[in-house]
């Protein structure tokens, strides 16, 4: 999937919330919406708007960096 965006936004990928760094594939937890959801990127406008861009099994997903609830931990696979 390939998200377009004017010249003028600046992208990021890294980013930090909570006292957390989110890069993509990291799953957080947003207030208003159920489940979780998988970070894909940072987005800031020249005017000072700002917003993360997530993935859900619904699509694409957007919140502001204050709506973030939980940013959680990568699970670790057990080894056999």
């Amino acid at each position: 999937m390939i998200m377009s965006t004017p010249d003028e936004w600046t992208i990021s990928h890294r980013v930090q919330v909570n006292g957390r760094w989110l890069t993509p594939g990291v799953e957080v937890t947003v207030n208003r919406i159920k489940g979780r959801l998988v970070f894909l990127r940072h987005v800031t406008t020249p005017c000072g708007n700002e917003w993360l861009d997530f993935m859900s099994g619904r699509g694409t997903r957007s919140a502001k960096i204050d709506e973030v609830a939980t940013v959680h931990r990568a699970r670790k696979e057990r080894q056999p």
